[in-house]
């Protein structure tokens, strides 16, 4: 076994717990950070990690530094990984 190298060979419960403590437009972020390549197409991870309680995606609970930084490109993957 090669054990835990990096935060994408954590079980997927272990990073939706991780991601429960960040605000929802995060959880995303993360979710594609781990997953860009993949994102369009949710899987086991993303899907637990983004969860699907996403009436709403409000960018007010978000750094401003962040938030300001985010492309129409981003936001476009970030729909895309919440399935919306």
């Amino acid at each position: 076994s090669q054990g835990i190298r990096s935060l994408i060979d954590l079980p997927s419960g272990i990073l939706a717990h991780a991601a429960s403590f960040l605000a929802a437009p995060s959880k995303a972020l993360f979710a594609i950070a781990l997953d860009k390549n993949s994102v369009a197409v949710p899987n086991e991870r993303s899907s637990a990690i983004v969860g699907n309680q996403w009436d709403i995606l409000d960018f007010g609970g978000m750094e401003k530094d962040l938030a300001a930084k985010l492309t129409d490109s981003d936001v476009e993957i970030m729909l895309q990984c919440i399935d919306a």
